[in-house]
């Protein structure tokens, strides 16, 4: 393209119409941004999490959580989360992601 573009056209045509280049200061997914995206991972963890236990309640979220510490491995405490938040279905059927 031989111009400078910004982070919204970027994130429109990145590795699509756009190859970026390892440096490019707006794809979140290079190695410069890693910490960046990993501090944006956990926010949204905690604002998913903190939803789902204002849904299930205090005392079930305590379980999930609980379960999780226990695990020890990541893997597990991950796999916990994602079986709560994808997995586990309400009357209608639906999971927490669905709703």
């Amino acid at each position: 393209m031989g111009r400078a573009i910004g982070r919204a056209e970027c994130g429109a045509g990145r590795q699509s119409r756009i190859a970026c280049p390892a440096t490019c200061e707006h794809n979140p997914f290079t190695a410069a941004n890693h910490t960046a995206l990993l501090e944006a991972e956990d926010r949204l963890n905690m604002r998913t999490f903190a939803s789902l236990a204002a849904e299930i309640g205090e005392a079930a979220a305590d379980r999930i959580l609980a379960a999780c510490r226990q695990a020890g491995d990541e893997t597990d405490s991950e796999g916990a989360l994602l079986r709560a938040l994808f997995v586990v279905r309400d009357q209608e059927g639906l999971s927490f992601a669905e709703r």
